[in-house]
């Protein structure tokens, strides 16, 4: 396992965010148009914004290794807020060595820490890399989703 230090991103990261970014646009074959991703940014930087990034780095030289970009919000079914997991990258060389693991885990520790309810998640059905990871920690559920585009 890689020795890892896990924060929240901070406006310096922007660069390796960035590179990360779209590595994982281009893994889910789409195009992000450059406003949006800058707004992405400017939230996740914003302290009273609900979406948030975390960023995996290697202890000893700091390298950024992976991110994940989540959402927390309330919802109708508890009292507390949920968090959705909604993008996690890792780099290729540095897959099945902990990284994706320890930011799950971050956000566990975070969310009991802070009285979520819930962490959700979802990938393609056919993501089976992300899926030995994300079955470590609960089976996927029945839901079906739908989406309309406005």
């Amino acid at each position: 396992m890689i020795p890892l230090t896990i924060r929240h991103a901070v406006p310096d990261d922007y660069a390796d965010w960035r590179v990360m970014w779209d590595f994982y646009c281009a893994f889910y074959e789409t195009t992000i148009p450059e406003d949006v991703t800058q707004q992405s940014w400017a939230r996740i930087c914003d302290p009273v914004s609900p979406v948030k990034a975390l960023m995996a780095r290697h202890t000893v030289g700091g390298e950024a290794l992976g991110m994940c970009n989540y959402i927390l919000h309330d919802n109708t079914w508890t009292l507390g807020p949920v968090c959705y997991l909604e993008d996690l990258f890792t780099h290729r060389a540095s897959r099945g060595q902990g990284v994706g693991k320890a930011l799950v885990d971050e956000l566990l520790r975070l969310g009991r820490a802070h009285g979520w309810a819930r962490l959700y998640w979802m990938t393609r059905n056919n993501n089976t890399t992300a899926r030995r990871l994300y079955d470590q920690y609960t089976s996927a559920d029945d839901f079906v989703r739908y989406m309309v585009r406005l």
